[in-house]
């Protein structure tokens, strides 16, 4: 009863995330690595799923977590993708969910000018970062000052990662791998709102957290 409870506030929580949207929002993806990389070739128990990929930092075995964020940080779409999956081909599901209408901020991971149109067929105009050897965007002062604040949506990321334990290496079974990654969506997003919901702090309550409002100033 307490999951069912929580599940509906959590839906109800991104449905006002989506209609409040100024339509600006931000996408990136992190790695969720399930084990080491030199115990590889000894793990067994997500090989029929996990696969090997490079992040930005270094190679990882495991999947991606997609993440779409308003403009305060409140995530209003995502998805789990093996980690080999290319960020770009979740857009068109991830812009779809999140019923966005206005510009998505990402970084050099969403270069594509393919993917540019067909956001843009659905009403959605993507913006990313560009790589030091293309020639110089036009855009928007506006624009891009708001590309440089892509900083919102990797502060759901660290919190997740560091306080809800969203990525670890001892998981036992699928179900404990979708388990770790929905606990730690669903605090996050009943942290964003603990202070304006009563149902939500008697949730809350026994476990102590402090509310959380992330870069909110930068709008």
């Amino acid at each position: 009863m307490i999951l069912s409870n929580i599940c509906s506030l959590i839906a109800k929580q991104i449905e006002r995330s989506k209609v409040s949207s100024v339509g600006i929002a931000f996408i990136d993806s992190t790695k969720l690595a399930v084990c080491r990389n030199k115990r590889i070739n000894q793990h067994r128990v997500l090989t029929d799923s996990a696969s090997r990929e490079k992040s930005s930092v270094d190679w990882f075995y495991g999947f991606k977590l997609h993440l779409i964020c308003d403009q305060v940080g409140q995530f209003v779409s995502y998805c789990i993708t093996t980690g080999n999956v290319d960020d770009r081909k979740v857009l068109p599901d991830l812009v779809q969910s999140s019923k966005l209408k206005g510009k998505l901020f990402g970084d050099r991971g969403y270069i594509g000018e393919n993917w540019k149109v067909r956001l843009a067929e659905m009403g959605v105009q993507l913006i990313t970062r560009i790589k030091r050897n293309m020639k110089p965007q036009a855009l928007d002062p506006l624009d891009r000052a708001v590309l440089r604040k892509r900083g919102i949506i990797e502060s759901p990321f660290n919190l997740m990662k560091s306080q809800f334990d969203l990525e670890h290496t001892r998981h036992r079974s699928k179900i404990g791998l979708l388990t770790t990654i929905f606990s730690a969506l669903m605090l996050y997003a009943l942290l964003l709102v603990k202070d304006d919901n009563s149902e939500i702090q008697q949730i809350l309550a026994p476990l102590k957290l402090k509310s959380f409002k992330p870069n909110s100033r930068y709008f």
